[in-house]
């Protein structure tokens, strides 16, 4: 009994723990192109194109509206947009939830996007 009160209460920190880890940063594995191709794979293109407005706004315009603010609160922000949905930011359409993205596949492809207020974005229907 001792013991499973002990493997318990172990195993209740070890998950408190990870609840409020910061996420690892995105691995060299994750470049522009893999970011590019989550952000076709996952469906993000049916909603936002390059320059032109769709459902949601193009992400070009989504990388300058964005920029003033703090990289981390800007990856962080627009992550859990990509994965938990928004509404009221871009108008009256809400975003959906994208629960296919994972926490790491997010973060490179909102990485990617404010890359683009630099430069002109690509078409992402290669």
């Amino acid at each position: 009994m001792a013991r499973s009160i002990v493997a318990l209460s172990l195993y209740g920190c070890f998950a408190a723990a990870m609840a409020v880890a910061p996420l690892p940063a995105v691995s060299a594995e994750f470049d522009d192109a893999s970011a590019k191709k989550f952000f076709n794979d996952r469906g993000c293109n049916a909603c936002h194109g390059p320059d032109e407005q769709r459902i949601g706004p193009p992400y070009k315009v989504v990388s300058i509206r964005y920029a003033a603010e703090p990289l981390a609160d800007r990856v962080e922000s627009l992550s859990m947009k990509i994965r938990h949905g928004g509404s009221g930011a871009w108008g009256i359409v809400p975003m959906p939830s994208n629960p296919r993205v994972t926490p790491q596949e997010a973060e490179a492809i909102v990485r990617w996007i404010l890359k683009l207020r630099e430069s002109k974005p690509a078409a992402t229907n290669d």
